[in-house]
């Protein structure tokens, strides 16, 4: 029974593979263009502090 449910749609499963083409954009255009918008968004969490109200923007008090 178990030879009978072995992979039926080839041994891919059905997915293309990667074509090199597909991997060449991925690494030159996308992962950059994902680093890039990482770092705004970064940069505009730590930046907000300028328009909280004095007493928000100040660290939090320990203890």
């Amino acid at each position: 029974m178990v030879g009978s449910l072995a992979n039926t749609r080839g041994d891919d499963g059905g997915r293309r593979p990667l074509t090199p083409k597909a991997v060449q954009f991925f690494r030159s255009t996308l992962l950059p263009a994902a680093i890039v918008v990482l770092f705004g968004l970064a940069l505009f969490a730590v930046s907000a502090r300028i328009w909280l109200p004095g007493d928000m923007a100040a660290p939090a008090p320990i203890g």
